[in-house]
């Protein structure tokens, strides 16, 4: 519960005010993986033909796409990917079951504080924590001289000065004694009022795990709460993750707790590790051996593990029996197997009755088999009570009442998820009925013997060639040197010019063929704004509302302004410019500049001061916030005594939580009458939407 009161001590941590971008890197950390994957993954038709699609609704009998004639529809996707579709669905209600829970937490928890503020005299639950954590005790010397001993090879990495690093700690320790003494505050009050959480949980399907007799465990052997973790002894994560895991048989005595070995290939003992615990499971003492390995974990190699063994009066004829046994390794063999089957991709990887969790802390942990334990499945409805607070229920209506656009954000991001779901599957399908065709045409019996001719016409790289591509990959091969991977680099070059040759190929069917991708686009619900006591630029009773959330001093956000502006004088009675304040917690001048400018709105001067200061980005201080005031002849003493006041703060803060809401991650975001407006800051693109 602790991170929820994070959420609640400060702002959400937004990420950019860089517009989101496609990763398109495609060079790897090892050149030997990269190789390993198939080109077939790269003969999708290109993407961009989806886009040309008009909006809809998409049913069964929807035609997605048409080639050469022939029609694919809806249902044919569905018939053929009825998997994927159904894993991504059940992954959606868990992923928005997640967020629903986030939320809901901490909607009751500001219920709870603000309850508890006002029979203290205070507004609400912000004054109660300020007042909570006001009378914390500064870090000692000590305490800020150990952390910056502790974090010094990263300090000398960053090239921090002295005093940099002594106000970083400090404020770190500072903010994490204030969250300290918050969290034990919360977690005394939730007692006291007998605070509960009842949101139902949707109806998802659990893995099915099989756990066999040699699989070690520790707890009830037929409890109705089981803990699976996969797991690699030589893992670094999995050691910080050992002690936890203990801790549940202190905590939760009524959980099962079961181990399965996922050697990982690029840890030299991990699977001689899980051997040997493996055999020593045989013989009653796996979670002594298992504790041995991960506390002495730098230490792991083949002296010391038989050392640890012996120490552990493990019969030493059996164990060596056991260990170049085939039985062992097909056992250790068949667990990487099962967790592949799992989606089990790295460790530790822990699941809780069938289903993965994330849990990197004793609280998490705690909390995440609490909510197991008291996991309810149903479906909401506005009535449903979904926390109580002292005896008082707390609705699913109460809640939508204060989040009014969180349906709609969810319905508006199950739309995209579903559109870019169905995009890929038909890009999946498309190409491969479209090679299907070429390789009968060519007289080929498989697209695998058709693709083998084109990567076969590939020639060997040159030498220069070669050598170039070592050097931009230099960085990242760890040292190695060019004779030592050439052969490597031979087979990464090819496979790259492979790829582009499938493309180019795939490109010359779709212009043979005459693809047409007909997907219709989704329509995306509307979201409610507040624009009451907004700064409105243009007239106020203009047919289009073009509602804008941006920061001051976020460059992106000073070419959007420019783009407004165009829009302001093209559409002078048909388009208004609403502003909201989003300013990014790292942008240490936003909030000022935003607190400025609500000021300037108050006196009707919003525009000027708008233009003023995307003009002079890097003036953006109280000081020329006031001389703009002067010059734009605004009552100077009412403007400073607004920057003081701490309601004008607070309006910037509603429309950040506002913003926040919405989804929104970064700056400039633009919403069209209600509609996220992604179609480039350029007049003839916007005014395709103006009538």
């Amino acid at each position: 519960m602790r991170y929820l009161l994070l959420m609640i001590l400060t702002i959400f941590l937004v990420t950019s005010c860089q517009p989101q971008s496609n990763n398109t890197n495609s060079e790897t950390k090892k050149v030997e993986k990269k190789t390993e994957k198939k080109v077939e993954k790269k003969t999708e038709t290109p993407k961009k033909e989806v886009y040309k699609a008009k909006p809809g609704i998409i049913t069964d009998e929807t035609i997605m796409a048409e080639f050469n004639g022939k029609k694919i529809l809806f249902k044919e996707i569905k018939k053929n990917y009825s998997k994927e579709l159904k894993e991504a669905k059940n992954k959606a209600l868990k992923e928005d079951y997640d967020k629903t829970s986030l939320k809901v937490n901490k909607f009751a928890i500001e219920k709870l504080l603000t309850e508890e503020a006002k029979k203290q005299g205070l507004r609400n639950h912000k004054e109660l924590l300020d007042k909570i954590t006001s009378n914390i005790p500064k870090p000692s010397k000590k305490e800020i001289d150990d952390m910056k001993t502790k974090y010094a090879k990263q300090f000398a990495a960053k090239k921090m000065k002295p005093e940099e690093i002594t106000k970083l700690v400090t404020d770190y320790i500072m903010n994490q004694k204030k969250s300290d003494a918050a969290y034990k505050y919360l977690e005394k009050i939730k007692k006291e009022k007998g605070f509960k959480i009842s949101l139902p949980h949707p109806n998802i399907p659990t893995l099915n795990i099989a756990i066999t007799d040699n699989d070690p465990f520790e707890g009830p052997k037929d409890s109705k709460y089981v803990i699976v973790e996969f797991s690699d002894f030589q893992c670094p994560y999995c050691s910080r993750i050992a002690p936890i895991i203990s801790g549940i048989k202190k905590t939760h005595k009524d959980v099962k707790v079961v181990f399965k070995n996922f050697p990982l290939s690029f840890h030299k003992m991990a699977k001689k590790a899980a051997y040997a615990t493996y055999c020593a499971n045989a013989q009653g003492k796996f979670w002594k051996l298992h504790d041995k390995i991960f506390a002495n974990q730098k230490d792991l190699n083949d002296i010391n593990l038989e050392k640890w063994v012996a120490e552990l009066k493990i019969d030493m004829n059996k164990y060596k029996a056991c260990v170049n046994s085939q039985e062992t390794k097909k056992a250790v063999e068949n667990s990487i197997k099962e967790g592949i089957k799992l989606g089990v991709k790295g460790t530790p990887s822990i699941f809780l009755n069938g289903t993965q969790i994330n849990v990197t802390t004793p609280d998490l942990m705690n909390e995440a088999i609490q909510t197991e334990k008291d996991k309810v499945v149903g479906k909401l409805t506005n009535d449903t009570v979904i926390a109580i607070i002292g005896g008082k229920q707390l609705k699913w209506s109460d809640f939508l009442a204060e989040n009014r656009n969180f349906d709609t954000l969810n319905k508006s991001n199950n739309m995209k998820r579903n559109y870019e779901l169905y995009a890929k599957l038909l890009s999946k399908e498309l190409s491969k009925q479209i090679l299907e065709l070429a390789s009968k045409e060519t007289g080929l019996k498989s697209i695998d013997e058709y693709i083998k001719k084109i990567i076969d016409k590939i020639k060997d790289p040159e030498e220069k060639e070669l050598k170039a591509l070592y050097e931009k990959l230099k960085p990242r091969l760890q040292g190695k040197k060019y004779d030592e991977i050439k052969a490597q680099l031979i087979k990464y070059s090819k496979q790259i010019k492979g790829q582009q040759a499938v493309q180019e190929k795939m490109k010359e069917l779709s212009d043979k063929y005459k693809v047409k991708v007909t997907m219709p686009l989704p329509v995306l619900p509307k979201f409610n704004i507040n624009i009451k006591e907004a700064a409105i630029m243009g007239k106020k009773d203009a047919k289009y509302t073009l509602v804008e959330f941006s920061d001051f001093q976020c460059p992106y956000c000073a070419k959007a302004a420019k783009f407004t502006e165009e829009i302001l004088k093209k559409y002078p009675s048909k388009v208004k410019v609403v502003f909201k304040h989003f300013p990014l917690p790292f942008h240490k001048n936003a909030k000022q500049a935003s607190i400025a400018g609500e000021c300037s709105r108050i006196q009707g001067k919003f525009r000027e001061f708008y233009n003023k200061a995307f003009e002079n980005q890097d003036k953006l201080t109280e000081e020329n916030f006031i001389k703009w005031a002067k010059e734009l002849k605004l009552d100077t003493e009412k403007f400073k005594k607004c920057l003081k006041d701490p309601a004008t703060a607070n309006k910037i803060d509603k429309d950040l939580e506002e913003g926040q809401e919405l989804g929104i991650q970064g700056t400039p975001t633009l919403f069209l009458d209600g509609t996220a407006y992604n179609s480039g800051h350029d007049i003839k693109s916007f005014s395709k939407f103006i009538k």
